[in-house]
């Protein structure tokens, strides 16, 4: 059991550590690419005027934010402190830090009081944590009977739907050489580099059945909707959308020397302008599972 739980915190070090290396980059794109799906959770969670809600794995405070803007008053969570001082700083300059309050925590054990809160909401963190359901636990604990939880987890359209048909295509189009796809081409190009693989993110683990792991918590009238986008990118926006958001390529290059990563990033978008110059096309899906449930 202890070396269970030292391999558990070895990974969460390292993902802040990651994190805390990229947290501007992370900020920008975080803007960028996930302000509607935040929108979209607040909406689907109804929050409102005077709600008292959690964000679990806050980042640099995205959905925070747009929480307090709708009248909540947040705690938001992370385990990277270059995250939480982020967030802090750009809930500050949006006149909303009475609303908002930012901590060091662990998601598999919230030193928080039980039935605290209204809403617990979590935006791409699950999936990135060794031990999902302790966090699962954690989050029904926190919130009071009748509470709502909303959460996000990355995952793939059905085969079937028009979104899964259109990544469908854009696989058999990058296979005839048409298309770059995120997160898998900068994953190759790392490894034509011989940049050593990472060391086993947390990512990597827990990717279990999420509505599941709710229901197996004592969650109630469980619902799950679909969200995604698809943009096509510059070289810069193709580098800097995989070398920040995809957790392995992150991990692998953060362990190297700044030099080393200048280095990579120009000869990659070097080789991303050549592609487009061919007509090639430079696509980041994002896509998401949005789970809501009551206490």
């Amino acid at each position: 059991m202890g070396e269970v739980s030292g391999d558990a915190d070895r990974l969460k070090q390292a993902d802040a550590r990651s994190y805390d290396a990229t947290a501007s980059e992370f900020d920008v794109l975080t803007d960028r690419y996930s302000t509607a799906i935040a929108a979209r959770m607040l909406h689907i969670a109804d929050v409102g005027q005077g709600a008292r809600l959690l964000d679990l794995g806050t980042g640099t405070g995205l959905l925070a934010r747009r929480a307090a803007e709708r009248g909540a008053n947040v705690v938001g969570i992370d385990h990277s402190e270059g995250m939480l001082g982020r967030a802090r700083a750009k809930s500050e300059a949006a006149g909303l830090a009475d609303r908002t309050t930012f901590k060091a925590m662990d998601a598999e054990a919230l030193q928080l009081e039980g039935g605290s809160f209204d809403v617990v909401a979590s935006l791409y963190v699950l999936r990135h944590l060794p031990n999902p359901q302790a966090a699962i636990r954690e989050m029904h604990r926190v919130l009071r009977p009748g509470g709502r939880l909303i959460a996000a987890v990355g995952a793939r359209p059905s085969p079937l739907s028009t979104d899964g048909v259109g990544a469908a295509t854009d696989r058999v189009m990058a296979a005839m050489g048409r298309r770059a796809l995120s997160p898998t081409y900068l994953r190759n190009f790392l490894d034509e580099e011989d940049v050593p693989p990472s060391k086993g993110h947390a990512a990597h683990h827990g990717n279990g059945d999420v509505g599941g792991m709710l229901s197996a918590a004592g969650f109630r009238s469980l619902r799950q909707t679909w969200w995604s986008e698809r943009y096509l990118l510059s070289p810069q926006e193709f580098w800097d959308v995989q070398a920040v958001f995809d957790s392995e390529a992150r991990e692998r290059l953060t362990s190297l020397p700044d030099a080393r990563v200048a280095e990579l990033k120009q000869r990659f978008i070097e080789e991303g302008q050549t592609l487009t110059d061919r007509g090639v096309s430079l696509v980041y899906r994002t896509g998401a599972a949005i789970y809501s449930a009551e206490r």
